[in-house]
């Protein structure tokens, strides 16, 4: 009996070999061999393997289970996708409250939250701060710090105060950066202890510089002005320096001047320079139109050299008619010397026009003719000469 059923096993290994080699060797088939091809050498077939001894099978057989494993890691994720599609978004205070307490889905509570913001409505307060304290999505604690930041009721500085710094900080830096802009509309003095906190500490530029930005709104006191203008000299972040320089200026404090003056003379990178220069437009200081038209007169960029000149007409200081003059007459970059004249037609005074006067008729460059020109063309009224009445000699 034993003897019959290994013959029995031999044929039908035999058999199934005959098939897999019939199918190896049909044209079109990948493995199969051009006549008088190398036989493989014995035991080749069983080394490498496959389903019921055919290695042609071996392939098709893991696409079809890819294809299968693929189809069932959808269909998984179909079913655990969040239901927000299929289910109706709150449309009330009263039932974005409870969403946003118990939705079973991110993007459920996310929309609550950034309703109850759109809604600015009190009622809504407790649940948010929950959010933004417990919550596991981080944009859904975004959302609840920029409804709290609406809302702006003395009760939302605290919660908006720890995340942004302290032992219980947000750990993602978008929600700090967020509860950093809205303590900037709150404008108390926790929400400014915390901002001062941020700016100075926090690890992430983008929450240093919001934080510098938010601070900016606040009177300009001069634990303020000092604190960002500490930031603008050693910030390691050429965005952060950008910033800061943009919040001194937009300050409009001379106490500003100090720090201005420092990063204008000290700050190494052009783009940060020009920031410096254009914030100084509004600071009533003569330490600043000194420094500025020193700058005119030796800085090696010329872009920063063209916003010390826009700067000096914008602020509109008869003192600086002699630097300007002097630029419009020797810079070597022809877009400084442009707007040098442009400076001088806002300033305005007897020595600006002769100068203008002279170079729109005299100078060897046609730009900085016809910029000399226009320069005339907008002279301030009172300055512009008034044709002398025509008489009748006869």
């Amino acid at each position: 009996m034993l003897t019959i059923g290994n013959e029995k096993h031999r044929e039908e290994k035999h058999r199934k070999e005959k098939t897999c080699a019939v199918n190896r060797n049909a044209p079109g088939s990948m493995e199969a061999r051009p006549t008088g091809s190398r036989p493989a050498p014995p035991g080749a077939a069983r080394r490498r393997g496959g389903m019921a001894g055919c290695k042609f099978l071996r392939p098709l057989a893991f696409d079809v289970l890819g294809v299968l494993g693929a189809f069932g890691v959808l269909v998984s994720a179909i079913a655990m996708f969040p239901a927000a599609a299929a289910a109706n978004p709150c449309e009330t205070v009263d039932t974005c409250i409870p969403q946003l307490r118990y939705g079973e889905t991110r993007a459920l509570r996310e929309v609550a939250a950034q309703f109850l913001g759109e809604r600015s409505n009190p009622k809504g307060l407790p649940a948010l701060v929950v959010a933004l304290e417990n919550d596991r999505g981080e944009f859904v604690r975004v959302k609840a710090a920029e409804a709290l930041g609406r809302i702006g009721t003395p009760a939302t500085v605290k919660p908006l105060s720890q995340a942004l710094a302290g032992a219980r900080r947000d750990r993602r830096d978008l929600v700090r950066q967020t509860a950093a802009e809205a303590l900037g509309n709150l404008e108390t003095k926790d929400g400014r202890a915390a901002l001062l906190d941020a700016m100075a500490r926090d690890p992430a530029w983008p929450v240093r510089a919001t934080s510098a930005m938010s601070l900016s709104k606040s009177p300009p006191t001069r634990v303020i002005v000092e604190a960002i203008g500490r930031r603008l000299r050693r910030d390691p972040r050429r965005e952060v320096r950008l910033v800061t320089a943009k919040a001194l200026g937009e300050m409009k404090s001379p106490l500003a001047a100090t720090a201005l003056i420092e990063a204008l003379e000290k700050e190494p990178l052009p783009d940060v320079k020009t920031a410096v220069a254009k914030a100084m437009i509004e600071i009533d200081s003569k330490a600043v139109d000194l420094a500025l038209l020193l700058a005119l007169r030796e800085d090696a960029g010329r872009g920063v050299r063209r916003q010390v000149a826009e700067t000096l007409g914008r602020r509109r200081k008869e003192n600086a008619v002699g630097g300007l003059v002097q630029t419009l007459r020797e810079d070597p970059a022809i877009e400084v010397r442009v707007e040098a004249a442009t400076a001088l037609s806002r300033i305005g005074g007897k020595e600006a026009r002769a100068a203008l006067e002279y170079f729109a008729r005299h100078s060897q460059f046609s730009k900085i003719t016809r910029a000399a020109q226009n320069a005339l063309d907008v002279f301030p009224a009172k300055e512009k000469q008034t044709p002398a009445p025509k008489t009748d000699n006869r």
